[in-house]
């Protein structure tokens, strides 16, 4: 189930895209399958971006953390505790407490917004969000997408 996004937040595509035929013999006929790729789970990916934006102010970090929490909701403590792993293995991050979900919601707060656009060359142009925009709307899902 895809989550609609406010059209404040992104513009609208210039383009829309469209199926082209299959060319391959082998893709014809079903003779390619895809690679298999093996992903974390979301919680863990949320976790490890709400760890990120607390340590950083990157644009990908941010968009990232937006889009998970806009597709779904987390169980608060299963993403602490993914947090948790995650504070020790990845990052030197040695203020984990209860007030971890404030701390990240204060440092979104805090982001610069000229920081985070200097992602928007690795974003397609049609998917460049408003950065202050965004940075709101990321704080009120930190505090609701996270129960």
């Amino acid at each position: 189930m895809l989550a609609r996004f406010p059209a404040s937040i992104f513009k609208e595509a210039q383009t829309r895209s469209k199926k082209l035929p299959l060319h391959s013999f082998l893709e014809k006929h079903s003779f390619f399958i895809p690679p298999r790729l093996d992903v974390l789970p979301a919680v863990s990916l949320a976790a490890m971006k709400l760890l990120a934006v607390q340590n950083r102010d990157e644009g990908k970090d941010h968009y990232d953390l937006y889009r998970l929490l806009s597709l779904q909701r987390f169980s608060k403590t299963a993403d602490l505790a993914q947090a948790r792993i995650y504070s020790h293995s990845l990052f030197d991050f040695t203020r984990f407490d209860e007030r971890f979900l404030e701390k990240a919601a204060e440092s979104v707060k805090r982001a610069d917004v000229r920081v985070l656009a200097s992602t928007d060359a690795y974003i397609l142009k049609g998917s460049r969000p408003d950065w202050a925009a965004l940075k709101k709307d990321l704080v009120r899902l930190i505090q609701t997408n996270l129960a």
